[in-house]
């Protein structure tokens, strides 16, 4: 009996330790982390990856995919009034998707703001 109940509770642990591992992994591929990783702001330096530029209201954002519109977010909470333009592009459908799941606000600020 003892070592049943020393089984379950190992099992437990382990089941905690993976839901863990899960989170942790899905949370790392988020867009907004994926960008806060990838952009590093220093007053009006920006750094990404060895290459840094200095910000002149001199930015425009180019994104793409199933993504795009929370990177597109988190790039402009970044880099604010230093983009001057761009253009993103989203799969057909997704405004319908995200007014049918009532998630069309999301959007709406980025969209008018290029």
């Amino acid at each position: 009996m003892p070592h049943s109940l020393h089984a379950r509770m190992a099992g437990a642990r382990l089941h905690e330790h993976a839901i863990d591992i899960y989170n942790t992994a899905v949370t790392s591929v988020l867009p907004r982390a994926m960008v806060d990783n990838a952009l590093k702001r220093d007053g009006d330096r920006l750094t990404v990856g060895d290459c840094w530029r200095t910000l002149r209201h001199n930015v425009h954002v180019v994104a793409f995919g199933k993504a795009v519109i929370g990177m597109v977010r988190a790039a402009e909470e970044a880099l604010g009034d230093h983009i001057v333009g761009g253009i993103a592009s989203v799969p057909w459908g997704i405004q319908d998707c995200l007014k049918q799941l009532g998630k069309w606000y999301v959007v709406c600020p980025i969209l008018t703001a290029f």
